[in-house]
């Protein structure tokens, strides 16, 4: 995971590792309002094909970026807007 030289993690810098989960392709720490200032996102579903990978094609791009436009959070705001959401790294990142 990438750190810091004082150990803190970066933010908003995309990595894999062995704290992904097995369903999950990428980890992103991002800023958040706790107490050590940042949160761990999981995003990417493991085993599907995505724009970065090269297997995803044009018309499996648009039909995702469509589909992701319109999902909101609990408060009726939108996900992809959010860089604290999984939606927001998938249709950033991946797509």
């Amino acid at each position: 995971m990438p750190r810091t030289k004082d150990g803190k993690p970066i933010l908003n810098k995309p990595f894999k590792s062995k704290q992904t989960p097995a369903n999950k392709k990428f980890s992103v720490y991002v800023k958040a309002d706790t107490k050590k200032g940042y949160k761990l996102i999981h995003f990417g579903a493991a085993g599907m094909a995505d724009w970065r990978s090269g297997k995803a094609t044009v018309a499996q791009r648009k039909s995702f970026r469509a589909r992701m436009g319109g999902v909101r959070k609990k408060d009726g705001s939108l996900a992809v807007k959010d860089k604290s959401s999984p939606a927001y790294w998938a249709l950033n990142y991946l797509w």
